[in-house]
């Protein structure tokens, strides 16, 4: 299944993986200044943030940039590969001037570019960026050696990872996730591993020369406002470089980006700014990383389905497309939950635990039963039926002959998909408290082509299926109750 993984990755390794040479390093406070070509003096703004920076300190008492020195040669190489990409040689896209890349020590994942007064550019790197684009690459890689027998533990790749974060929403918040791919030798594996993380830091560098090169907004024809909508477009012409040079693959990007979506969803409580009256998502919406990877899946087949020759669209990469659709449509996580104590379990005094219950019992004695239980309310607005009383649902049982004998309740329309995904598991310990031992069979959940994540429940030809779906972008979750032919 996921050998698929390798003879993807395998393509990148037609480009030659280069290392490049720094001009001059420098180390000032929190940040290791990078000076990839010119002279013009350093802005005394970024001297300053670098000077009020934190120097981090290893464990085992390395110095920040001991801790990072080997980044520097692969840093560098992959700024000059991304303007490659986009314009044929180093210095190209930012016309010959003074280029530096600052690693910051900073725990966020962020990634800039800035123009100094001087003209010079400014690329901005934060050390939590790093590290999570080696951890999403070993969990990668990981995945592809369990896959062909070489793995020491199945359940410690990326695959893993994510279902284990995306079961994590709504308990109690915390800063330590599980970490992958513990046991992936990153000496052996040396060769792959630095190929898969290159092509990362090349998506990325390609993203910010777009800036550089094409303007602030990337040329998007949308509404300065809308911040997601430029980014997608950066990250659309930052890709399309690279490809036409060779140097794109989308395999490790796209499950960078995967895997950052579920990390803050998951703690977006914990990222959030103190007093921040909105969530993490809704107060930085070009971070929807779901809809980002989206965008680079769907790049990808439009640059393959032309025909063209590179070695992006090498014999495999439609199984590896698949792949990353399905990565892709995993669901995310609901948020954490700061502090107090995670919620209790489910019993058969919560109003909506009790309704659903009564629903189900209905259900398997048959329509005529649950008929019964509409409310005949004439002023009912509900297009379809009569209304059901269901906490926290709008429900109705349908008028239509042809569906006669079905409940539809609707939980949530919701914009929000970090939102309607935290109502999906809610009203999921609603069923499971409700069914509990009654001979209800649980099947696992579902997702399908049109991005439909759904679990069912089965009692002879009785049903409860429980439905998260996103209709261009509009979030619904939905209870269909089947009654017993």
């Amino acid at each position: 299944m996921r050998a698929v993984i390798i003879t993807a990755l395998a393509l990148a390794l037609g480009t030659p993986l280069r290392t490049g040479s720094a001009q001059a390093t420098e180390v000032i406070g929190g940040c290791v200044v990078i000076t990839l070509r010119g002279g013009s003096s350093l802005d005394e703004r970024v001297r300053v943030e670098c000077q009020n920076t934190p120097a981090a300190r290893a464990p085992n008492g390395q110095s920040f940039d001991q801790l990072y020195a080997w980044a520097v040669p692969f840093l560098a190489a992959a700024f000059d590969d991304a303007e490659r990409g986009h314009c044929g040689l180093p210095g190209c896209a930012t016309n010959g001037r003074t280029v530096r890349v600052v690693l910051l020590s900073n725990g966020s994942a962020n990634a800039f570019v800035g123009r100094q007064p001087n003209g010079g550019f400014v690329v901005g790197i934060t050390t939590g960026l790093l590290d999570f684009t080696e951890a999403t690459s070993r969990a990668l890689l990981q995945d592809a050696m369990n896959d062909r027998g070489g793995g020491p533990n199945s359940a410690d790749g990326l695959a893993w990872w994510l279902s284990t974060t995306s079961a994590s929403g709504g308990r109690r918040c915390s800063p330590n996730l599980p970490s992958p791919a513990r046991g992936f030798d990153s000496r052996t594996h040396f060769q792959l591993l630095r190929t898969t993380a290159q092509t990362v830091y090349w998506f990325i560098f390609a993203h910010e020369v777009a800036h550089v090169r094409l303007g602030s907004r990337c040329g998007f024809a949308g509404a300065a406002s809308d911040v997601l909508g430029i980014e997608r477009e950066c990250d659309r012409r930052g890709f399309e470089a690279l490809a036409s040079r060779g140097y794109a693959n989308a395999m490790a990007p796209v499950a960078f980006l995967i895997a950052m979506r579920n990390y803050e969803a998951l703690t977006g409580p914990l990222l959030a700014l103190p007093g921040a009256t909105v969530s993490w998502a809704e107060a930085f919406p070009a971070r929807d990383w779901g809809a980002r990877a989206r965008s680079i899946v769907d790049t990808w087949r439009t640059i393959c389905q032309q025909g063209n020759a590179t070695p992006l669209c090498a014999d495999g990469w439609r199984g590896a497309a698949q792949w990353a659709d399905r990565m892709v449509r995993s669901p995310a996580p609901s948020a954490c939950v700061m502090g107090g104590d995670p919620a209790p379990p489910l019993n058969a005094h919560d109003p909506l635990v009790a309704a659903i219950r009564t629903m189900a019992e209905t259900a398997v004695r048959g329509a005529a039963a649950l008929e019964a239980l509409r409310v005949r309310d004439p002023q009912s607005d509900l297009r379809d039926g009569i209304s059901v009383n269901v906490p926290g649902g709008d429900c109705s049982i349908s008028r239509r002959a042809s569906l006669r004998g079905r409940v539809l309740c609707v939980f949530a329309r919701d914009r929000n998909a970090i939102e309607a995904t935290r109502v999906y598991d809610e009203v999921a310990r609603s069923i499971a408290a409700a069914l509990g031992t009654a001979g209800w069979v649980a099947e696992d959940d579902e997702l399908d082509a049109g991005d439909v994540r759904s679990r069912t429940w089965r009692k002879g030809d009785a049903y409860l299926r429980l439905r998260h779906s996103n209709d261009e972008g509009e979030h619904d979750v939905d209870l269909f109750v089947r009654a017993a032919q």
